[in-house]
């Protein structure tokens, strides 16, 4: 603590006020934590006048983690950063418990704190902690800390408070704002592949405008598309960007499968895997292709693996486990199209059911965005195309409760009965979602306790076949069909049935997306207002306390007691008559309540004193101005307020103080007040004098126009004092 500036005068207030007010204004523009983290320590840190700061942040197993500093110790960071803090232990369980900053007087005897002896190496005595709350929850904790102790300060504990609470609500914003824009970026690029596979009209022009899109519209370095044997004879089947070694003639006939595609067969695969393992890649020897992993995309047709779809990152750049969701969603779309073309090249010769159901089907989902619509309409579209007596179809909820959404064929007073069979913990629907693979049941007499307890005596169920629907590795849900009569599940119908689920999968995770979207939007809304009410509180405790000022100055100097608010009012009497917008007005009626703040800094036997003072005296009493300006100009908010405190006593003709300065270089504001400051003084009882008589005070007034005040407000002044 700096022992020349007490924690109690009203410039180190002032400069709390300041900082607040600070990190409010800039919260607005803020939409990364980091950001919000980065600054907001700073500025706490110079508030508390802390020798450093850290925060720790929430992280998805529910504990604190080490997440930004501000000015510490080397070595006490080095030794923090791989540290856990449980939830409810320690210093973060006081701070859940107390929901408001706290003080740390004795870190080394605080029971509650884990790293003493890093502290002590630092020769940290005392902390701290700020709680960074949420509209729900705690999101984290700041810490401060001190190497000196230092004593309780509840205005400072308040303050830090609230910048805890403000901090969280803009954490929680900038953590929605990136969530959106995550979800709109991945929706761009699942668009634009889709715009690209819908536009082609075959195979191979499916897979080029495909790569393409996906390597320009996620700014990788190339990409090519690899099939396997027995589709389209395991060769290189598209290829965009790729370095000169990699001669697109030497792919065609390639003598032993794609290493990477191993990789996915054998399931070794999770994201991205080294340039070691992809045997084309270690051809690669120019410097302006420094790779070291690519990312190995299955391309699917429901479970069918057909083949990968490999990118590369530019430069400098990875590829992390990050973009797998996205990366395994666009194999899919590529895969459907895939198997779109292909039907759509066999149907030049002759149409076949299967490319009608698949078209037809995926027309129907296009732009839906109703759940129960696209679940309803799937469901017929498949018991039409499978030629089948009952259908389900069943969703997993993100709380991984699987539900039933729609049926066909079952009794409806016995419906929820037959559902608690089919949905039982190891029935075939549940092994299809948990395995993400067809289950084919030629015979359902072998699932038996599915044919014990079925519960409708006129179901007749004999066949059945469960796909998953799967979005890149995640089942959101099945479908299920039932025959009555004996059946051998043919290729064509899996293959069709697992597009139909695919499609549909797709579709119903548009229609989430979307949804949280909106939530998100909403939330930001409900957000948005929030901070513009905290504003709003903020700038009504800034006129509150600027008032407060006021009166306190007035009770002070006794001889100018209620002289504030009177020369207050009649100088926005005066400026209304300059035709002075609202704001300016709001600016003026700060500066005349704080006219006289500087006097706080001068002593009260030059203040108080009876007499008249001495030359040394008025030096002292000249200097208020001057510091009104070093009080105030710290303070945003007051910046705009500045004329009159600091130029009400310069004259028209340039003899006034602080900085003499002259005629129209006076703010107007200031030049406003000094009329009705004299004015006012002329005509009230002081201790040396007397009040003048009204019209005594107002020849002065005119006298003096042209060398103490402008003659052009005198005029507008003393018609308004006529009219009173």
């Amino acid at each position: 603590m700096n022992s020349k500036q007490p924690r109690h005068t009203p410039t180190f207030r002032a400069s709390q006020l300041a900082v607040l007010n600070k990190l409010i204004s800039m919260t607005h523009a803020w939409t990364d934590t980091q950001t919000v983290l980065s600054t907001a320590l700073e500025q706490a840190a110079q508030l508390a006048m802390a020798d450093g700061a850290e925060c720790h942040l929430v992280n998805s197993s529910g504990e604190l983690q080490f997440t930004t500093q501000y000015n510490l110790d080397i070595v006490f960071i080095s030794g923090s950063l791989d540290i856990r803090f449980p939830i409810g232990k320690g210093l973060p369980g006081l701070a859940i418990s107390n929901q408001s900053a706290f003080l740390i007087p004795d870190i080394e005897n605080e029971e509650n704190y884990q790293r003493q002896h890093l502290a002590q190496q630092a020769h940290y005595c005392s902390l701290i902690c700020v709680p960074l709350s949420g509209m729900n929850s705690l999101l984290g904790t700041i810490m401060l800390y001190f190497r000196k102790r230092i004593q309780p300060d509840a205005v400072l504990l308040e303050i830090l408070t609230a910048i805890g609470q403000h901090l969280g609500v803009s954490i929680e914003r900038a953590h929605l704002f990136q969530q959106t824009s995550e979800q709109l970026k991945e929706l761009q690029i699942l668009q634009t592949v889709a715009n690209a596979l819908n536009r082609s009209a075959n195979i191979q022009e499916a897979l080029e405008q495909s790569l393409e899109a996906v390597v320009t519209t996620m700014n990788m370095r190339c990409g090519w598309v690899v099939l396997l044997d027995g589709f389209q004879k395991n060769r290189l089947a598209a290829s965009y960007n790729l370095p000169p070694e990699l001669d697109p003639a030497d792919w065609s006939a390639m003598r032993t499968h794609c290493r990477c595609i191993e990789l996915l067969q054998l399931g070794k695969l999770d994201a991205a895997i080294k340039i070691v393992e992809c045997q084309q890649l270690k051809k690669v020897k120019s410097p302006d292709y420094p790779y070291h992993s690519h990312a190995s995309i299955p391309v699917r047709v429901g479970t069918l693996l057909l083949g990968n779809l490999n990118i590369v990152p530019p430069s400098g750049s990875a590829i992390t486990i990050d973009n797998y969701r996205l990366f395994n969603s666009i194999g899919d779309q590529i895969g459907v199209a895939i198997e779109r073309a292909r039907l759509y090249e066999q149907a030049k010769e002759q149409r076949t059911l299967e490319q009608q159901i698949l078209l037809g089907h995926g027309q129907m989902l296009l732009g839906e965005r109703k759940l129960q619509i696209i679940v309803n309409q799937t469901i017929k579209v498949v018991s039409n195309a499978l030629r089948v007596e009952y259908v389900t179809l069943v969703l997993v909820a993100s709380d991984g409760k699987i539900s039933l959404e729609t049926d066909l064929g079952f009794s409806p007073r016995k419906t929820q009965d037959t559902v608690d069979v089919l949905l039982a913990d190891n029935s075939a629907i549940v092994q299809s979602i948990r395995l993400k693979m067809p289950i084919i049941n030629p015979d359902i007499n072998l699932e038996r306790q599915l044919k014990t307890n079925l519960v409708d005596e006129k179901i007749i169920m004999t066949s059945s076949l469960i796909v998953p629907m799967l979005m890149g590795e995640e089942a959101l849900g099945s479908i299920a069909v039932y025959s009555q009569s004996p059946r051998q599940w043919s290729e064509d119908e899996i293959r069709l049935l697992s597009l139909l689920a695919n499609q549909t999968a797709i579709a119903i995770e548009n229609t989430r997306l979307l949804e949280a979207e909106h939530t998100a939007r909403k939330h930001a809304e409900i957000l948005h207002l929030q901070t513009i009410q905290q504003a709003q509180d903020l700038t009504l405790a800034y006129d509150t306390t600027i008032e407060g000022w006021s009166r306190a100055l007035d009770l002070r100097d006794k001889e100018t007691e209620e002289h504030t608010l009177r020369v207050t009012n009649l100088t926005l009497q005066l400026a209304q008559a300059f035709d002075i917008s609202h704001v300016e007005l709001k600016h003026i009626k700060h500066g005349a309540l704080l006219h006289d703040i500087g006097k706080m800094g001068i002593p009260d036997n030059i203040l108080r004193k009876a007499g008249e003072l001495s030359d040394d005296e008025w030096v002292m009493m000249r200097q208020h101005p001057q510091l009104a300006y070093e009080m105030l100009s710290p303070i945003a908010y007051l910046l705009p307020a500045l004329d009159i405190p600091y130029c009400h006593h310069e004259k028209w003709d340039g003899t006034g103080y602080p900085r003499g300065l002259k005629g129209e270089e006076i703010p107007l504001a200031a030049r406003l007040f000094a009329v009705v400051d004299v004015f006012d003084a002329l005509t009230s009882d002081r201790p040396y004098r007397p009040a003048w008589a009204k019209n005594k005070a107002i020849e002065y007034i005119r006298q003096k126009a042209g060398s103490h005040f402008d003659p052009s407000v005198v005029e507008v002044f003393l018609r308004l004092i006529d009219k009173k």
